[in-house]
């Protein structure tokens, strides 16, 4: 039964893509902070100007629901609904990974999310690695960026 699940799973990554995330969490209590360092990453060098890379990962795309901003759009207009009530960016790196920090609705979090997903029936990367195994390291290398250069842990939490 367990090999017939994984040749059913196999035949999901052919047909869909590989599909990896990993995701995390800041707690924070005080809204003037989270404020702040949403604002920072609106205003991250110059007014307006959000981050072009995060890490060593190029940022291709900005999609920030706050505000109503979408770079990938011809008008620079979310097509998704907005919110000025909670904080949410979502970065599109170059390497087609996603990552979104936004905060929670329920508790006093700064939630942060990866992703990648290689195109259907490409399960290795250039260098021959597979999928996930670049997955993997794209997706631990994007988070670590996402709390260590933006997040700022020691700038703004305890």
């Amino acid at each position: 039964m367990l090999y017939i699940t994984y040749l059913i799973i196999c035949i999901c990554f052919d047909r869909y893509g590989y599909h990896i995330t990993k995701a995390s969490y800041f707690i924070c209590h005080d809204q003037g902070t989270i404020k702040k360092l949403f604002e920072n990453l609106r205003n991250y060098d110059g007014k307006n100007n959000y981050p072009k890379t995060c890490g060593r990962f190029e940022i291709s795309g900005i999609r920030d629901l706050t505000t109503g901003y979408d770079d990938s759009q011809p008008d620079k207009k979310a097509v998704l609904p907005t919110s000025k009530s909670s904080q949410m960016i979502t970065f599109t790196f170059a390497n087609g990974g996603v990552a979104t920090m936004r905060t929670s609705g329920t508790e006093p979090k700064i939630k942060y999310y990866s992703e990648l997903c290689a195109p259907p029936g490409n399960r290795y990367d250039t260098d021959n690695s597979t999928c996930d195994s670049y997955s993997l390291k794209f997706l631990t290398g994007s988070v670590q960026m996402l709390s260590k250069t933006f997040c700022l842990p020691s700038m703004y939490f305890y």
